[in-house]
């Protein structure tokens, strides 16, 4: 019967006069250099962490939490700049509050956006892509509701856009 390897051993701290301490955890011995003590127990950790994802290859879980789903999400943060500007914008007295009822039958559209960035998953083109389509539904929404309400906004709403919007069935008679 074949004994399995052995297990690796810690390496021992040095042998002193002091007790050792630990700062989060990490091994300091008084008078010694910290910095040195922390750059190799980062070295021990990236180390393993290393085998770890070797070991697991990329087909595991735990490669696909750390490498696909880092950054921010592109989506929320559009949606929370288009929201954030037109909330400025009625605190400003720019755009009236009458904005908020001429955009609220269209909350869909979120649903469209989500729903697109789900399908696509998390790559970086399919956030691109999703980004592209947030854009242009979250503008679209916008300049609907600027003109539903007859802002003085719509002024600067370029003809072409205006016409587009009013070829839309569903949305051309606001």
């Amino acid at each position: 019967m074949e004994a399995g390897p052995e297990p690796i051993q810690e390496p021992k701290p040095p042998e002193t006069s002091e007790p050792t301490v630990r700062v989060f955890g990490i091994p300091v011995v008084p008078g010694g250099s910290w910095s040195e003590e922390r750059h190799a127990w980062r070295a021990k950790m990236r180390t393993e962490r290393e085998a770890k994802r070797a070991a697991v290859g990329k087909d595991h879980q735990y490669y696909h939490h750390y490498h696909h789903r880092q950054g921010g999400g592109a989506i929320g943060g559009l949606l929370m700049l288009f929201a954030g500007a037109a909330l400025l914008l009625n605190a400003a007295g720019i755009l009236p509050w009458e904005f908020w009822n001429a955009v609220g039958p269209l909350w869909p559209g979120l649903l469209i956006v989500l729903g697109i960035q789900f399908i696509l998953g998390w790559s970086w083109p399919a956030r691109f892509i999703s980004f592209i389509v947030a854009l242009a539904i979250f503008s679209f929404i916008a300049v609907y509701g600027l003109l539903k309400i007859g802002s003085p906004l719509a002024a600067y709403i370029p003809q072409e856009v205006t016409q587009f919007i009013q070829s839309v069935p569903a949305f051309g008679n606001y």
